[in-house]
């Protein structure tokens, strides 16, 4: 009887875990991550070619012109990450005060990430062949 107790007074992890602040706060703590990780591996090629060849009297500028195909990725994976990241932070009763502002902080985040970063556009690509070219698997 004594265990029965015990397992009447342990709490329902799922809830705890599932959370609507513990939820907001990993989705902000990813996101966070991804933009550090997007900034770092932007400024790193730029500061091992100063550090290999000193500082440059003309810097070369290589641009990469994407296509229409690969474009309409780019916007199509921003508008369903951020459609996503939206909803996590208007059904989340955590930070009721702070939504607007931590709205458009995510919102400048992922269009940083999605148009801007290098290194993010390449793994929307890179994610998109990989969707585009996995065969699909039959039912049984």
């Amino acid at each position: 009887m004594r265990i029965m107790a015990y397992i009447a007074q342990v709490p329902d992890w799922s809830a705890v875990v599932l959370a609507d602040r513990y939820v907001l706060a990993v989705v902000q703590a990813t996101l966070a991550g991804l933009c550090l990780v997007g900034l770092w591996k932007d400024a790193r090629p730029l500061a091992r070619l100063r550090r290999r060849f000193g500082r440059p009297r003309s810097e070369a500028i290589l641009s990469v012109t994407r296509g229409a195909e690969s474009r309409a990725q780019f916007h199509f994976a921003y508008g369903f990450v951020s459609v996503i990241l939206l909803q996590v932070i208007n059904a989340a009763e955590a930070g009721n005060n702070y939504k607007t502002i931590i709205s458009i902080v995510d919102l400048g985040i992922l269009g940083y990430l999605f148009y801007l970063n290098g290194w993010a556009r390449n793994k929307v690509i890179q994610v998109a062949h990989w969707w585009a070219t996995t065969p699909e698997r039959p039912r049984a």
